[in-house]
């Protein structure tokens, strides 16, 4: 969402006030805070005069906590009841939400249908509209690229800052051109483009710049701007309690990463009270969103840790792992003296080769009979290491 100018406000008009409001909170990420109360009072009466955009808009600060303390669980429910009422806005916001699984599950047809709603219905002020990149569908070649950025197609812009970020496409990395464009789009409202612009910086040594864009992305509610603005403040030690803040706003935002990081400080009691549970959901929540060095770290939780021992999870996350700490991990189980896998004993091993216990077929069906289980009092189901026969 974006302003050209500086827009009027008029208090008969909501869609005035809402612009004008969001306007508001994209110069406050700047630095300049003294209209941030306005911009939320803005938005409060924009949504009480039944403006659905503005109804959406302050969902959207109450989920991620801009301007206001973060309220996930009001955010969503003033996002949906706007979605519900026809806001196209509104609509793609509950679709991010079921993509990166922002108080939610991730519910990936849901958020396809939700953008699609969103694109059939448009919108009447499209100031209100939430800007997202579909990616560049035009000619590959550089030289036609070049030419519809000057043009102003928003995706071959995003396609060439890339390209000069990673240098790709026959181009040469050159992270200072790659901030220029992609400060480009953020000026045209996409907003997530300001953290990228942060990250070209970064890429270009040119720090100071880097966290003046990570400070105003993460102060939209960017959960990408947040972390790597975490990251960067994790290095002074004066600035570590604000970095675990960011860490868990980043992490309630659908940030796979923060949510690894976090979890690591949790498990080893770095920074923050050593809590296993909390490490363990944390990085759950990343095995969600198929964070492979989750899975390893969980994997190896799981593996090795007496209370929460769960050796059958452990070998599906670090065999869905695509690490090689998890391969190196897997190869040094299978050279230890293995114990036999009572599983197989009892015919009921799924892994098969991949099984980091002993397959012994002189030991197959060997088991002995588990004495709790005619009696129905065995607690341990799959998980007793004897049979259960009738």
């Amino acid at each position: 969402m974006s302003a050209k100018g500086t827009p009027c406000e008029d208090p008969s008009d909501p869609k005035e006030m809402t612009y004008l409001a969001l306007h508001y909170l994209v110069e406050c990420s700047k630095g300049n805070r003294e209209n941030e109360k306005k911009a939320i009072d803005l938005l409060k009466s924009a949504k009480d005069m039944g403006d659905s955009d503005a109804l959406g808009c302050l969902g959207n600060c109450y989920l991620r906590g801009i301007a206001v303390e973060m309220n996930q669980e009001l955010g969503f429910s003033m996002i949906r009841t706007a979605s519900d009422e026809g806001s196209a806005s509104a609509m793609m916001m509950l679709g991010v939400c079921y993509r990166h699984g922002i108080y939610v599950e991730q519910e990936k047809n849901r958020e396809k249908e939700l953008f699609d709603m969103a694109k059939e219905k448009g919108g009447e002020d499209k100031r209100m509209e939430v800007k997202v990149h579909s990616g560049f569908r035009g000619d590959k070649d550089i030289e036609s690229l070049q030419k519809a950025a000057d043009m102003g197609e928003t995706d071959a812009i995003h396609a060439l800052a890339y390209s000069y970020l990673i240098g790709s496409s026959g181009l040469k990395r050159d992270p200072i051109k790659a901030a220029e464009l992609y400060k480009r789009l953020a000026d045209m409202g996409y907003i997530n483009e300001i953290g990228n612009t942060g990250l070209a910086y970064e890429k270009a040594k040119d720090m100071e710049k880097a966290v003046h864009y990570y400070e105003r992305s993460a102060y939209l509610g960017s959960r990408t701007g947040t972390y790597r603005l975490a990251r960067f403040l994790m290095e002074d030690e004066k600035d570590v309690p604000r970095a675990i803040e960011l860490y868990k706003r980043s992490s309630k935002l659908g940030n796979a990463s923060a949510m690894l990081e976090l979890g690591r400080y949790y498990y080893h009691g770095n920074f923050v009270e050593k809590s296993q549970p909390e490490a363990i959901r944390l990085w759950e929540n990343a095995c969600q969103h198929e964070n492979d060095l989750a899975k390893f770290e969980l994997g190896r939780l799981y593996m090795r840790s007496g209370r929460y021992q769960n050796q059958r999870r452990a070998i599906e996350l670090l065999q869905s792992s695509h690490t090689r700490e998890a391969e190196r991990y897997l190869q040094s189980l299978a050279r230890r003296d293995r114990p036999d896998c009572f599983a197989w004993m009892k015919g009921r091993c799924t892994f098969g080769d991949r099984c980091v216990y002993k397959h012994d077929v002189a030991n197959f069906d060997t088991a002995p009979l588990c004495p709790q289980f005619a009696s129905g009092r065995c607690a341990y189901g799959d998980r007793c290491r004897f049979k259960h026969d009738h």
